[in-house]
Formats: C-alpha cells, structure tokens, sequence
C-alpha cells in the first residue's frame, strides 16, 4: 500500500474519530466544557499521526499556538485537505510544481 493511500485512510479514520468525539460532548452538553483527559489525548495521537504523514518534524510550537488539541487537529486536517486538493491538481495537469527548490541564498 502506497504512502498516499495510507495517509488518505488515516486521515478518513481520524476525521471520523474527531466527529465521535464532538458528537459526544454535544450529548453530554460539554459543547463549551474543556476536554476530558482522555479526549484530549486521544486527539494528542491523532495530531500525531497526521502530523507523520504530512511530514512535521514536530508538533510543538502548532500546539504552542493553538493551545487546544481539537484546534490543532483541525488545523493539520485542514492543511492535508489543502495538499490534497493541489495534489489532484497537479495529478490532472493542471498544475505543474517545480521538482526541486531552488536555494536562493
């Protein structure tokens, strides 16, 4: 199984498991409640590995920044929806990226 596929099924699983876990928080009426711990970890992983397949090196200063696990998984789910959407461009020819960087230092 080609790395493309594996992240496209990763992301599919963690989108449907960040879902599960919105759904049960409105049911609990903790909409605007703080995570459990266990919520908050669980995202912690999903974050993770989406992060491993968009190839972060580290999580650190996005977790820094959001200060809230759910928004750094929507974040990176955001950012996988991007590159995905100019992988398909680039797929059917409608965009043509350039293969390698050039240093301009």
């Amino acid at each position: 199984m080609g790395a493309g596929v594996t992240a496209v099924e990763a992301f599919k699983r963690i989108d449907r498991a960040r879902l599960d876990i919105a759904k049960r928080r409105r049911q609990q009426n903790r909409e605007y409640a703080s995570l459990a711990a266990s919520e908050a970890k669980e995202l912690n992983n999903m974050s993770e590995e989406l992060a491993k397949h968009l190839g972060f090196q580290s999580l650190k200063e996005l977790q820094d920044k959001t200060a809230d696990p759910e928004v750094t998984l929507k974040v990176l789910m955001a950012h996988y929806r991007r590159l995905r959407t100019l992988g398909d461009f680039v797929e059917s020819g409608k965009v043509k990226l350039p293969e390698n960087l050039k240093d301009e230092s």
